[in-house]
């Protein structure tokens, strides 16, 4: 019984014993959590080697170092009496298939490790340098700016104006001008004065005395040779389209249209003939200053109907570009072609009525008491210029206003066309009878006259705009434009007059003497002021 007893005993302890020893010996087990070689990165954390006979381990697997990539198969090894682990195979270099740890072996295999401890601790091939991964840098991110900002928007630049609405990436496309022009053209000026007035001749007349001629005593101006149009009104309108998406390149349209002045002269007489109404003249036969009369009291009534028009038009097309299209000043160039016309006319009507038989004639024959006499004195001219136009122009502009100067010249030619034609007119209960040429005009100058000069048109243009939305402005400007050659009416009148010419005249008949008037250009300058205000939609 107490052998029985002893023997439970020594088995229980021996259980004890084997388990205390199991325990022992995995805490002792090597782990990657541990800190031997195997978790210092100069070992590998494989499964305990396996045999396949008698005192043999083969195929072991290790991993390498962590990142080398890499695994060692190590041969089979002998133990004691059946092999031995000669330093040579233990001492391999890693990466030739026969490298081995003796950390490894001395845990597992403790009796055979004096094998190991030969063998210097294997040195780990350094692994070349990495080079540092470049910083990512995180940009800040760009606003983003829309296609069309409101006024309320723009920014302020540091001079305290603010750029446009149209200046932060909005791009125009086209655009569209109407305004309203007040013109002042050059006063028209004639060669002589077209109406005077005198007193009638009397024995204290002194000799060659010529009543209302120039120069003569008591002569009295009552239209002299100045006409002077006042305002003009006008419209102008123009219309731009960009051709790229900068808006450098645009191609534009202007024109301009003044509607047509008059300046218009009457002055009747009485049925008695007062007062003495005349246009005066040089007679060339009598080489004196005198005059035609309408009126002269107690002979014949009358009087004078003067009309004086003129009209300016014109249009450009220009293509420009533009240098700076996105900042507050603007700069640009245009290339284009200039069309202008100037229309202008000078007539003169005239009418008497006899109060005594036979003082009117016509054509040399006396008009009867019921008869009436006429003449019609009509000049006009045509002016017309074609040419090729360069300019330059700059503008700024802030938030709410822009300031714009420019200035171009267009050089080509003028066709200057003047046409005079005159008749008088015998108006008799039967019918008119009509003969050729009246005073100013006679067959020795009727007749349509052309040719063509150098013409060179100068402009110049200062305009301020307000900008009432980001789409449509309001604008004022101020323009001057000059034109060096043109024809105009009143300066086509040759005054010196062979009075035998005259249909009208007492004296008509083949007397002989020189074909006067005569024609001959009379040209001169050109020049208009003008002030618009107008409306721009652009978009």
């Amino acid at each position: 019984m107490r052998t029985q007893l002893l023997g439970g005993l020594a088995l229980l302890c021996g259980a004890l014993t084997f388990l205390c020893g199991a325990g022992v010996a995995r805490a002792q087990a090597p782990t990657e959590s541990s800190g031997n070689a195997f978790s210092s990165g100069k070992a590998p954390n494989p499964a305990p080697p396996q045999g396949n006979g008698p005192g043999s381990v083969t195929n072991a697997f290790y991993r390498p170092s962590p990142g080398s990539g890499a695994q060692v198969t190590p041969a089979s090894y002998g133990y004691p009496g059946y092999g031995q682990v000669t330093q040579a195979s233990c001492c391999a270099p890693y990466g030739q298939g026969y490298g081995y740890y003796p950390n490894y072996y001395n845990y597992y295999y403790p009796n055979y490790s004096s094998a190991y401890l030969a063998c210097p601790p294997y040195q780990y091939p350094q692994s070349p340098p990495v080079a540092p991964r470049a910083e990512i840098v995180t940009l800040p991110a760009l606003p983003v700016v829309p296609d069309h900002v409101g006024a309320e928007e723009a920014p302020c630049k540091k001079d305290g104006c603010c750029l446009g609405p149209d200046l932060l990436g909005h791009k125009d496309h086209f655009w569209v001008t109407a305004g309203y022009d007040a013109s002042w053209l050059k006063p028209s000026v004639a060669t002589t004065p077209l109406v005077t007035t005198g007193p009638l001749a009397t024995a204290a007349s002194p000799p060659g005395y010529a009543p209302a001629g120039l120069g003569q005593p008591g002569t009295v101006l009552l239209l002299g040779n100045r006409a002077d149009f006042g305002l003009f009104n006008g419209v102008r309108l123009s219309a731009g389209l960009y051709l790229d998406d900068e808006d450098h390149w645009s191609l534009e349209w202007d024109g301009r249209l003044n509607i047509a002045n008059h300046v218009r002269y009457q002055n009747v007489s009485d049925a008695g003939g007062n007062p003495l109404i005349a246009h005066p003249e040089f007679s060339i036969i009598q080489g004196v200053e005198t005059a035609f009369a309408d009126s002269i009291p107690g002979l014949f009534s009358g009087g004078t109907a003067i009309d004086q028009r003129s009209q300016l038009l014109g249009g450009e097309i220009n293509c420009r570009y533009n240098f700076t299209p996105a900042s507050h000043w603007h700069v640009d160039g245009l290339l284009g072609f200039r069309f202008l016309r100037l229309a202008e006319s000078l007539t003169i009507r005239d009418q008497a009525t006899p109060i005594s038989p036979g003082v009117l004639t016509f054509e040399g024959v006396p008009l009867d008491p019921t008869d009436v006499l006429g003449d019609i004195d009509s000049f006009k001219t045509a002016n017309h210029f074609y040419g090729l136009q360069l300019g330059t122009g700059v503008r700024w502009e802030c938030q709410w206003l822009f300031l714009a100067a420019s200035g171009k010249v267009a050089v080509g030619g003028t066709d200057q066309m003047v046409d005079i034609n005159g008749k008088t007119i015998r108006y008799t209960p039967s019918g008119p009878l009509y003969a050729g040429g009246g005073i100013y005009a006679q067959p020795s100058n009727i007749g349509d006259h052309n040719r063509t000069v150098v013409g060179i048109v100068p402009e110049g243009n200062l305009t301020f705009g307000v900008k009432i939305t980001s789409w449509l402005n309001f604008t004022a400007g101020y323009s001057f434009l000059y034109w060096n050659s043109v024809v105009r009416p009143g300066a086509q009148i040759d005054r010196v007059i062979n009075q035998s010419m005259v249909a009208s005249d007492v004296s008509f008949g083949p007397t002989g003497g020189p074909a006067r008037p005569a024609f001959h250009y009379n040209d001169e300058n050109f020049w208009v002021h003008t002030v618009t205000f107008g409306l721009d939609f652009h978009y």
